[in-house]
């Protein structure tokens, strides 16, 4: 991920819980599905327009706040969780302390407004699923060594009222989700969702994007840079 950064995702609408989670699998049967590849992002001043090859032709959208647009990237551990990033995590807590067992983090620029932090229990219950089982959703705030379990980062948020100490080890397996254009690079595999109009213009609703592997390192030499 040459251009990736944990804190770097231009979008400057407001983001919640709720629009976080809006990037589900679309069920509309009117949309019309295309795979393809990006052949080129146009730049121009801080609009963006993507440029992607499917069936043989050449088709450009305008990047917009409606457009839903995911980059996955694979490889993440632990050393993904940084001041910055949105995470998504369940884990077992025990007393004062939440262990997490599998996160997953959505790369947003510092500029974004995220809510406090929140640990709640799952909203569907599994049969023999633990009470102990958690649901971590915030903004990272502060990341360091836990002074009291070695062997383990501790996590700081945000949060209002009273909240848990967020436990982890590097070796922990991320899933790493960008929305920034710009971290896409050209040759990725794209899946488009398209809402047909008028005259053979489509309308893009979603684009799904394999960013390849995610290398914190050059996000911290990129932010470094800037």
């Amino acid at each position: 991920m040459n251009r990736g950064s944990a804190l770097l995702v231009a979008s400057l609408v407001l983001v919640t819980v709720s629009a976080v989670h809006a990037q589900q699998p679309s069920s509309n049967p009117n949309l019309e599905v295309r795979s393809g590849s990006v052949k080129e992002i146009i730049k121009k001043g801080k609009a963006r327009t993507l440029v992607v090859s499917t069936g043989g032709e050449d088709l450009s959208f305008p990047i917009t706040p409606k457009i839903q647009l995911e980059i996955h990237f694979s490889g993440g551990s632990g050393a993904a969780l940084q001041p910055g990033a949105y995470i998504e995590g369940t884990g077992t807590q025990s007393h004062r302390n939440l262990i997490l067992d599998s996160a997953k983090i959505f790369l947003i620029s510092s500029s974004v407004k995220t809510p406090p932090a929140q640990v709640k229990a799952p909203a569907e219950k599994a049969v023999g699923q633990s009470v102990n089982l958690k649901v971590l959703t915030g903004q990272i705030m502060a990341r360091q060594a836990s002074t009291n379990f070695e062997g383990y980062q501790e996590l700081g948020f945000r949060a209002a009222g009273d909240f848990p100490s967020v436990l982890f080890k590097d070796d922990l397996k991320v899933d790493v989700v960008s929305t920034q254009v710009d971290d896409a690079e050209v040759g990725q595999k794209i899946v488009l969702e398209l809402l047909p109009g008028r005259g053979n213009k489509s309308t893009l609703v979603r684009a799904t994007i394999e960013g390849g592997t995610y290398t914190p390192k050059d996000a911290a030499e990129e932010k470094k840079d800037k």
